[in-house]
């Protein structure tokens, strides 16, 4: 089920790209691209090879670089200034740390805090009102990795509790946090005066 909406997210996404309702920030989903590629890598250790929990991932990489890719042809990028710059200079060096750990499960814990370090581009745009994005993809994304969650649950091991890491952090408060910053938005936003 939830590979299933993932692909129902990935879908509704491009929809709003091409419809112009999201103008994706260019660090943010490079970032994802290259950490979604090593997550789905080190997620297969962590969940000992269990194809059903990493498929989640697997699905999501593919989706991200075909948004991506989309976004780059289509000229949707927002531009990007010094916190996107800074972000992309902390994957880095965190990137450096995981490529030197060795560990499977070391390793995918330090993505996830790359993954929460790179929603912040996109925050930023957001609250600044230089991004857009529209609720739909966001909700549907963070119920998914609900999902996920629960399949964990339901065959529970020594390993779930790092198992939990990517769909906790990444997917419920990373995802959960920019569709919680497009409600602000719509509520703080300037409403139009009638005359009448």
């Amino acid at each position: 089920a939830a590979n299933m909406g993932l692909l129902l997210v990935i879908a509704i996404y491009i929809k709003q790209l091409l419809r112009s309702q999201s103008t994706p920030n260019p660090a943010t989903w490079l970032i994802w691209v290259v950490v979604c590629s090593m997550n789905t890598v080190s997620y297969w250790y962590v969940v000992d090879g269990d194809m059903g929990k990493w498929l989640i991932t697997c699905v999501s990489t593919i989706g991200l670089f075909s948004i991506f890719c989309l976004a780059w042809y289509q000229g949707k990028f927002t531009a990007l200034n010094s916190l996107d710059w800074f972000t992309a200079m902390l994957v880095l060096i965190i990137g450096y740390f995981w490529q030197t750990t060795g560990d499977a499960v070391i390793a995918n814990l330090l993505l996830q805090g790359i993954f929460l370090i790179s929603f912040w581009p996109t925050l930023d745009g957001l609250y600044s009102g230089k991004a857009k994005e529209a609720k739909l993809a966001w909700d549907v994304a963070v119920s998914c990795y609900v999902l996920m969650c629960f399949g964990i649950f339901v065959s529970w091991n020594e390993n779930s509790w790092y198992e939990l890491a990517h769909p906790i952090l990444n997917g419920i408060v990373g995802n959960g946090s920019v569709a919680l910053m497009i409600r602000y938005k719509a509520r703080t936003r300037p409403r139009g005066i009638t005359m009448g």
